[in-house]
C-alpha cells in the first residue's frame, strides 16, 4: 500500500490510501488489519526510534475498491500521538505487506 493518510473526524479515525500492483488481489481482499500504538504528547518516541505495534484491529468487508484503500475505526477522545500501520488481508488468511507507518497526533485544547 502506498501513500497511507490518517485523518481524525468526529470521534472516526479515517485511513485512506492505494493499492499497489503487486499487493493482494484486489478482487480477494477481504479486509484489514489496522496495527497502532499510542503515546502521551509528553512522552512521544523520536522519529526515527523503532516502533513495536502489538495491538491490532480487524476490519471486515469491503476496503478496496479500485486501487483506493478506505477504512474507518471508533477511536476515543484521547489526546497523544497514535501511530497506525495497515495490513491487508486475503482469503484463507493471507496478509499483504505492512504499509508505511503514519501519525495521528491530538493535542489537548486550550481553554480561553
Amino acid at each position: 500500500m502506498d501513500n497511507l493518510k490518517v485523518s481524525w473526524q468526529k470521534g472516526i479515525v479515517i485511513l485512506e490510501g492505494t493499492v499497489k500492483s503487486e499487493d493482494l488481489d484486489r478482487d480477494r481482499i477481504t479486509g484489514c488489519r489496522v496495527f497502532s500504538v499510542w503515546y502521551s504528547i509528553d512522552n512521544p518516541p523520536c522519529e526515527t526510534c523503532p516502533i513495536e505495534m502489538n495491538t491490532f484491529q480487524e476490519i471486515q468487508g469491503k476496503v478496496v475498491e479500485g486501487t483506493k484503500f478506505r477504512c474507518e475505526i471508533e477511536k476515543g477522545k484521547r489526546t497523544g500521538i497514535t501511530y497506525f500501520q495497515v495490513r491487508l488481508m486475503g482469503r484463507g488468511g493471507r496478509d499483504g505487506p505492512l504499509s508505511d507507518r503514519v501519525k495521528l497526533q491530538k493535542a489537548v485544547k486550550s481553554k480561553k
